[in-house]
């Protein structure tokens, strides 16, 4: 069954928030009220017609490509940073964005529900949906070392490398990430990769702040970024 996206108006976001509330103040364990999706005391249409299905996404990555197809958001920019869509559909897909494990819901901060401020950078990558989405649609088949995982948890990977946005959307500091931290004959994270320690993302952060003060790295592909890493890197080049 397909249903047509909306966007949630303020008084459906106010509506969420409060569910959130119940869930973390007063112990309720309910999912969203569907209904409000489609109320127009609560949600309104976009400009223009997207369909989307209640589907099951084994990993942020099968969301992340299966929401910018639907609503085109590679033509349509400007809804990456559209409040009511991304709460609208954090409200959708609720069961998968903070699921019941054993019997309880926890679904945290806010800011990984409602989309907050959309122009900062850090609040903005909170969002369990719309960062995803705007990782795939600005990297593509690239931005798979943040995008492994299930939809409700974002991942220590996710929690270092995103929190800079000098990190985050350039490209060659990525490919070199890409190229230390993903299995490709496993199709996911090498082991390790969430860790502490030599060579992990928490180090090529610091590395990667040393190397700006000296290096273009805008201008860099990935495997010259990867030759200036000193040696503590070079176990995860090989495994």
């Amino acid at each position: 069954m397909e249903y047509r996206v909306r966007s949630l108006n303020q008084k459906g976001v106010i509506f969420f928030q409060n569910h959130l509330n119940s869930i973390k103040f007063d112990g309720a364990n309910t999912s969203v009220d569907r209904s409000i999706l489609l109320d127009d005391n609560y949600s309104e249409d976009l400009k223009e017609d997207y369909f989307i299905e209640d589907i099951l996404f084994e990993e942020k990555f099968d969301f992340a490509k299966y929401i910018v197809q639907k609503i085109d958001l590679n033509k349509n920019r400007h809804y990456h940073y559209h409040i009511g869509l991304w709460t609208w559909l954090s409200a959708f897909y609720f069961d998968q964005v903070c699921p019941l494990e054993s019997g309880v819901r926890r679904p945290g901060q806010d800011a990984r529900h409602i989309l907050q401020d959309p122009k900062d950078f850090r609040t903005y990558y909170r969002h369990l949906l719309a960062g995803p989405a705007r990782i795939f649609s600005e990297l593509g088949e690239k931005g798979r070392i943040f995008l492994s995982g299930e939809l409700s948890k974002r991942g220590d990977l996710v929690e270092q490398l995103q929190a800079y946005q000098n990190i985050g959307l350039n490209k060659g500091i990525i490919e070199a990430a890409d190229s230390l931290y993903w299995d490709e004959k496993k199709k996911k994270l090498k082991k390790g990769a969430g860790s502490k320690g030599a060579g992990t993302p928490r180090r090529f952060v610091t590395i990667i702040g040393q190397f700006e003060l000296t290096y273009d790295l805008n201008s860099m592909e990935g495997a010259k970024i990867l030759e200036l890493f000193p040696e503590e890197f070079r176990k995860w080049i090989a495994s």
